[in-house]
């Protein structure tokens, strides 16, 4: 098993599917660092599908911050992981992101101690670029849908909904992003952006209603 090391000043991190690219900013005295891409191999060339958020690698209602460490293991298995650690007025927290050695997936696991009681939400996520290719789909809310005219949207994870993930597609590969339901709560949401990009999030705690004979939902602008 490798020693941690420190991310060079872009550092990738991949095995032979997905490569997960952190971006450093900020100054030598106070470094910044942030996913800025994961990509996919196709055809023996990385085709990006999805941008990490600068400034909001960790989230929530309260504040958000990019991380001010990071290292990086390559694990026993072949496998790697991320290791990144913020704060901010509000909170402290830290990342573990890992990458299995011979799986097309990304773990992202997150845990925020918050320095005083507050009403919060936590909602990481990343940005889907524009493109008229993709199609878009999200459990009884959008299916197949390009992102172009969509309105934002929240689901209640475990009310009803049979996938809890966001889905999308270009035609030729198939991704998905959404709460692993076997260790932490949370549902979904969507927030469009200007010029046809959206950010995917996930989101906690659970912020919905369960209309009669309706969709669980609640407008995101309604803060948990």
């Amino acid at each position: 098993m490798a020693n941690p090391s420190n991310m060079p000043e872009a550092g990738s991190v991949a095995n032979q599917s997905l490569a997960v690219t952190i971006a450093k900013e900020g100054t030598a005295d106070r470094p910044a660092y942030h996913v800025q891409t994961i990509a996919l191999r196709r055809a023996g060339s990385w085709q990006t599908i999805l941008h990490g958020l600068e400034g909001h690698e960790f989230a929530t209602s309260v504040g958000a911050a990019n991380a001010s460490t990071c290292t990086t293991r390559q694990t026993a298995d072949g496998g790697w992981e991320i290791h990144l650690a913020g704060a901010c007025a509000a909170w402290t927290a830290t990342a573990v992101i890992r990458i299995p050695p011979d799986s097309a997936v990304v773990f992202r696991r997150q845990t925020y101690r918050f320095l005083q009681s507050c009403t919060a939400a936590i909602h990481p996520g990343f940005r889907l670029m524009a493109d008229a290719g993709i199609r878009y789909t999200c459990p009884l809310h959008a299916h197949e849908h390009p992102l172009a005219g969509l309105k934002p949207i929240r689901s209640a994870v475990d009310w009803a909904l049979p996938f809890p993930f966001h889905v999308w597609h270009d035609g030729n590969y198939v991704a998905i992003y959404g709460v692993d339901r076997s260790c932490s709560p949370g549902t979904l949401d969507f927030s469009p952006e200007a010029g046809g990009a959206a950010r995917l999030r996930v989101y906690y705690p659970d912020t919905a209603t369960q209309n009669t004979g309706g969709v669980p939902h609640v407008s995101p602008d309604m803060a948990a």
